[in-house]
């Protein structure tokens, strides 16, 4: 255990933290005046408000095409990898852009079901079938995707676990 070090407290009436009210007026500075303090307080308020630009409210059918878009050529993209690599699944399973594409399927394909699930998709005349015809597009893609890369999967799953000690 080492030897504490004692502070060295400046010279001058030993005042505790966080007493400025207490001090007597001759020692009050401009930083311990409650007036000043508001002040500064205010201008860091405004000074962050003003950093930080307000998000504007999205209109919720915007938000509802923009996802239809992409989805459909999510849907798109995917099928067209699946049909080019049918017969290779080692593509399908191990190269980046494929990758890419069923990772982005599947996270667009949770935010339609989400947009289901919230009822978003019904305000919208015709959306909500759109909605669904979507995510059974995206689920078809995702289980063929898996029926096609389950057996490669294993191998590379088998080829990353260490081998068995003996």
């Amino acid at each position: 255990a080492q030897p504490q070090r004692q502070q060295r407290r400046p010279p001058g009436p030993q005042v505790p933290h966080g007493a400025a009210g207490e001090l007597p007026p001759e020692m009050l500075t401009r930083e311990t005046d409650p007036a000043v303090q508001a002040a500064i307080h205010a201008a860091i308020l405004e000074q962050n408000a003003q950093a930080q630009p307000p998000v504007p409210e999205r209109d919720p059918a915007e938000v509802l095409q923009q996802l239809i878009d992409e989805a459909h050529s999510v849907v798109g993209l995917f099928t067209e990898i699946l049909t080019a690599n049918a017969n290779s699944p080692e593509v399908l399973a191990t190269d980046d852009m494929c990758q890419q594409v069923v990772t982005q399927s599947k996270r667009v394909q949770a935010q339609v079901v989400r947009a289901i699930e919230t009822g978003a998709a019904a305000q919208t005349e015709g959306t909500f079938e759109v909605l669904l015809e979507i995510n059974d597009s995206l689920i078809k893609n995702i289980t063929q995707y898996d029926q096609l890369t389950a057996e490669i999967q294993q191998v590379l799953q088998a080829a990353a676990e260490p081998p068995p000690r003996g």
